[in-house]
């Protein structure tokens, strides 16, 4: 290979109206097979005005780079109606990575695309449930407390009861989750009693299957199994210091030894829900 492909520079924009995280996912698969590129990824989210996409794409072909190229992922027709105009404008490399798709499906189940009511009711469905995801996974094993006031639902419980897979599972039907681990001989943070208290759901689990769930974690990963974290009479502490918190603040309570992801979910819905009056989401 020539010295001049081999310093080739390529920028490649990801333009999204959600996270981007499809064309992330499906950029990155392709290039490991042009290790020899020299590529610069941007990503720019949330993007739906036809003015952050012109200045986007303008900014992208004012650069001195080869080829310059936009791949982008929207969900309205018009949004990619304006994205495939101004790429011609400003000569610029657009790649749709769902149009093919949805050409396809369209043809293949006979379907006319939808009436723009029902892709914004759509679009509004998908934009709420980005914003839950993006809320859930910052806000993962106690991050961020004094936001806790935003949360849909909060889920509180000792290390290994699921809080992490159950935020991400509700987040993506739509609600904005925030999980806090309770430690042994550490105050949960303020704002967890400060925040609105029917959002708070308590995870609990049978003492005996946590310490084995966490001795064969430590096992797996080759750690030392000496501490606190799997020692039994520690994990009994643990657990029975949590229920004691849960009866002072009379937060409902959930075992989640071997119970399904699902059901769980479920029930911590309907309890939000009732307690709150909300409707239920059906999984």
């Amino acid at each position: 290979m020539s010295e001049e492909k081999e310093n080739i520079k390529l920028h490649i924009d990801l333009l999204s109206d959600g996270t981007g995280e499809t064309a992330l996912a499906v950029l990155k698969a392709v290039l490991v097979q042009y290790d020899h590129r020299q590529v610069t990824i941007r990503r720019h989210r949330n993007i739906r005005a036809r003015e952050q996409i012109e200045s986007i794409i303008k900014k992208t072909s004012e650069e001195e780079s080869i080829n310059p190229i936009l791949v982008y992922t929207v969900v309205l027709s018009e949004t990619r109606h304006i994205i495939q105009e101004l790429c011609k404008k400003y000569k610029i490399r657009g790649v749709d990575l769902l149009q093919d798709l949805l050409s396809v499906l369209d043809t293949s189940l006979n379907n006319q695309p939808k009436e723009a009511g029902i892709l914004r009711s759509v679009n509004d469905d998908y934009f709420k449930r980005i914003e839950a995801m993006e809320y859930s996974l910052r806000h993962d094993d106690g991050q961020f407390p004094e936001h806790l006031d935003l949360a849909d639902i909060i889920l509180v419980g000792v290390s290994r009861t699921s809080k992490t897979p159950l935020s991400i599972f509700l987040s993506y039907k739509g609600w904005k989750v925030a999980n806090i681990p309770l430690v042994y001989n550490l105050a949960p943070p303020d704002n967890l009693f400060k925040a609105d208290q029917k959002r708070i759901v308590a995870l609990t689990i049978n003492p005996e299957y946590l310490f084995k769930i966490r001795k064969n974690r430590l096992e797996k990963f080759g750690c030392d199994p000496g501490g606190d974290y799997a020692d039994k009479r520690q994990v009994y502490r643990e657990v029975d210091e949590t229920q004691k918190l849960f009866q002072k603040y009379r937060w409902p309570v959930l075992n989640v030894t071997e119970r399904a992801l699902e059901e769980t979910a479920g029930e911590i819905i309907r309890i939000v829900s009732s307690r709150k009056k909300l409707p239920v989401k059906i999984l």
